[in-house]
């Protein structure tokens, strides 16, 4: 009886070795590794831009600018969103605690001073305005745009000469439209843009394609000049 027991524990032991494999290749299998995204935030307050890169989980960064759409859809002003939106990179310790809108509203004014817009707001009056097209100077700016392409050009070139930093331009889908209030102050409905912005106060992120492209973008500052046309131009 010995015998036989000894022969019936060897056999569960090699048994159980045998499964235990198979079973760990079984849950390998099952635990799926979720794509990263990289997000760039760019924090466009201080003397020079500061790019900050963080990789997500894709199923993050979607909720992330889920958060942020939703924001945008349910503000009754553009002070309301933009502050919103502050308190969200908050969480994610993008931005330091103390930012607000009013903080960042009168940085813009104090470093608008440098820059005479005389000429460029006289053509604005005299230019014919397109259906849905939007075009302001020393405004506040909110907007999110996907499945799309942003160019950011000129990071900390104009900062010795105005005082703001990037020069870009955006090509993409605006489910709120675009929200300026300044000069000129105007909200477009949902469609596809094409625009710019020269010189920025303020934070954006969006996911990098190649270096200075990205496709998904969330904007939310102060801008010298912006101009923005529906696509089609003419329907």
């Amino acid at each position: 009886m010995r015998k036989g027991g000894i022969v019936c524990i060897i056999l569960l032991l090699i048994v159980g070795f045998s499964i235990t494999p198979a079973m760990g290749s079984i849950l390998k299998a099952d635990v799926k590794t979720e794509e990263l995204v990289t997000i760039d935030f760019f924090d466009s307050t201080g003397p020079v831009t500061v790019k900050t890169s963080i990789d997500l989980p894709k199923s993050e960064w979607i909720a992330l600018q889920n958060e942020l759409k939703t924001i945008k859809k349910s503000s009754e002003s553009i002070e309301e969103s933009i502050s919103s939106q502050l308190k969200i990179f908050k969480e994610y310790n993008l931005i330091s605690d103390d930012v607000n809108y009013e903080n960042l509203m009168n940085s813009a004014l104090e470093k608008s001073k440098k820059v005479s817009l005389r000429g460029f707001l006289n053509r604005i009056r005299t230019t014919p305005i397109i259906n849905n097209s939007l075009f302001s100077a020393m405004c506040a700016i909110d907007f999110a745009l996907t499945n799309g392409t942003t160019v950011v050009l000129g990071l900390n070139t104009f900062i010795n000469y105005i005082g703001f930093d990037i020069f870009s331009f955006h090509k993409g889908y605006a489910e709120n439209g675009i929200d300026t209030k300044g000069i000129t102050s105007k909200t477009t409905p949902p469609g596809d843009y094409i625009g710019f912005m020269f010189g920025f106060l303020g934070y954006w992120l969006g996911d990098s394609t190649i270096p200075g492209f990205y496709s998904n973008v969330t904007v939310a500052g102060f801008t010298i000049i912006t101009g923005w046309l529906p696509i089609p131009l003419f329907p």
